[in-house]
């Protein structure tokens, strides 16, 4: 960036202070315009009708100095010089010298050409690289002529920033790609893969249902098994549970149902049936019914009879008192 500017001279044209804002590193950064005139002091040698004299003039400036050939001559005074065209690295210059006697007297004469008289400086910027240093040159507009040092700039180097391209997983590694800002090179390094982050599969105890499962583990990011869990078979019920009891009876098995303290499954145990506790009674028989032997059931009233007895006969005796006597027209009969 520009830090200053410095005004143009006899010396030098113009420039811009040009300064790094990063390191301070600075260079002049010419800009074309021309130099300034030099202040001249001049000293005269006066020509003779045989011989030339010389006008030598330096600069109280820069102590530049140009020397013009005064020709031969007679009769005037030249003393007083004022420079019309400055000389320069490629063209003669034009100075005029009057007579301090004869006013209005003057001869014009040649300054010659200065090859170190550079009017305009501009300077060439190469910028330096990452990979090549860049040079600031300062050279004359007119002739090229190189004015000065070059002054190198050394290579920056690359500026790498990173981002992760690709991201690493347990198993695979990732990639991180470094790109410089101020080219296109770039590379790319490795990303550790991360590794598994076990965690713990809990056992899962087995019941009189269900089967179990023992202890394991897996990646709690990719959740690849670890270590697999096994199958633990099924427990025995544990018939400790509530008991139910159904009495047996007569004619039908009981059961005491256990139930399973961990589940509804069931033991059946039977009780068996009791069977009838029939009860006898002998009805004997009459000259009016058969006789028999009738079984009753005390537990349950269940009744059947057997032994079956013929009915006896009849055992008749004389009713003296329902008699009939026999009359002269019919039969007496006993009762």
């Amino acid at each position: 960036m520009k830090n200053s500017t410095v005004a143009a001279t006899c010396q030098h044209s113009g420039y811009d202070v040009m300064k790094c804002s990063v390191c301070g590193d600075t260079y002049n950064k010419y800009l074309g315009n021309a130099t300034t005139n030099h202040s001249w002091t001049w000293t005269i040698v006066k020509a003779t009708p045989e011989k030339a004299g010389t006008a030598t003039g330096v600069c109280s400036v820069c102590g530049a100095t140009v020397t013009a050939t005064v020709p031969a001559e007679s009769g005037h005074n030249y003393t007083s010089v004022t420079v019309i065209q400055q000389p320069t690295c490629k063209t003669t210059g034009t100075a005029r010298i009057s007579c301090e006697d004869n006013d209005g007297a003057y001869i014009d004469v040649t300054l010659p050409v200065d090859a170190t008289a550079h009017r305009a400086f501009t300077t060439n910027y190469t910028p330096a690289t990452c990979t090549t240093d860049g040079l600031v040159k300062t050279v004359c507009a007119d002739c090229g002529a190189t004015i000065g040092e070059e002054k190198p700039i050394t290579k920056t180097g690359h500026y790498y920033t990173s981002e992760v391209t690709a991201e690493p997983t347990c198993t695979q590694a990732g990639v991180r790609t470094y790109s410089c800002q101020n080219c296109a090179d770039s590379y790319t390094e490795a990303i550790a893969a991360t590794g598994h982050k076990a965690v713990t599969l809990p056992a899962v105890a087995a019941t009189c249902n269900t089967t179990g499962k023992t202890e394991g583990s897996e990646c709690g990011v990719c959740h690849e098994v670890l270590v697999a869990q096994t199958e633990t078979p099924k427990t025995a019920h544990s018939f400790t549970g509530t008991v139910t009891t159904i009495e047996a009876t007569c004619e039908k098995d009981g059961a005491t149902l256990t139930k399973c303290a961990y589940c509804d499954a069931q033991q059946i145990e039977t009780i068996t049936k009791l069977g009838h506790n029939y009860v006898e009674n002998v009805v004997a028989p009459t000259c009016t019914s058969i006789g028999y032997t009738e079984h009753t059931c005390s537990r349950c009233g269940s009744y059947y009879k057997d032994n079956a007895v013929d009915m006896i006969d009849h055992a008749y005796v004389l009713n003296t008192d329902k008699s009939l006597a026999p009359t002269c027209t019919g039969k007496g009969m006993n009762v």
